[in-house]
């Protein structure tokens, strides 16, 4: 995971924000690849085992192809990732889209879930995480989160709303209703998009490119 990312996250037990504490054992850069994040609210303590914080057990998703090009312009466009520096939250399935999405404009991006190693480049500013919620990033802080379908439970919805801020996008299956807070954007037959905060607004289409 990469350091300047300890910052925006935190301890996902019940009970107040707070910020994490990092020791680290093994640095290469401004990665880190073993050492652990201490919660000095509740005391938890939560490896970081090549590059991975491990906050419990994963729920898991499965593995898929390799991201097609207009997928990941697709992916961009509903998290509506326009300006760089932007914090977004990749859940399940979605993690396969990280390095893709940081081609396209430099982001900050918390991958949660994933069944695949998020390649660990210095320059690509990249938390994974196992057995955590959109909870475990700090309230009101994400412009943008992707849940997959393994991830679009309930709960994992409404820490969705805690941690997007005011205007955040929220990517869900289409299948999947928005939860309270958030008001729907955009979709199509796959998946569609909401906004923390937003008023009601002529629907976009988020058509595929054709090939030409």
């Amino acid at each position: 995971m990469h350091l300047d990312l300890v910052d925006v996250l935190r301890c996902p037990a019940p009970h107040a924000d707070g910020w994490l504490v990092c020791a680290t054992t093994d640095t290469r850069g401004r990665i880190l690849h073993e050492g652990w994040l201490g919660c000095p609210i509740c005391q938890a303590q939560y490896p970081v085992r090549d590059g991975v914080v491990d906050m419990g057990e994963p729920i898991g998703s499965p593995s898929q192809a390799p991201p097609r090009d207009d997928d990941v312009v697709r992916l961009a466009a509903a998290l509506d990732l326009v300006s760089p520096g932007r914090l977004v939250v990749l859940m399940g399935a979605w993690a396969a889209y990280a390095a893709a999405l940081s081609t396209i404009v430099p982001v900050r991006l918390v991958c949660i879930d994933t069944m695949e190693s998020v390649p660990e480049v210095d320059d690509i500013v990249i938390a994974q995480m196992r057995g955590a919620s959109a909870r475990s990033v700090a309230r009101g802080q994400v412009d943008g989160i992707a849940l997959d379908a393994a991830h679009a439970t309930a709960m994992q919805r409404d820490a969705a709303v805690h941690a997007l801020r005011a205007q955040g996008r929220l990517v869900l299956p289409a299948t999947i209703a928005m939860p309270d807070g958030v008001t729907r954007l955009t979709g199509d037959d796959e998946l569609h998009v909401g906004v923390r905060g937003a008023v009601e607004s002529v629907p976009v289409s988020l058509a595929r490119r054709r090939a030409p």
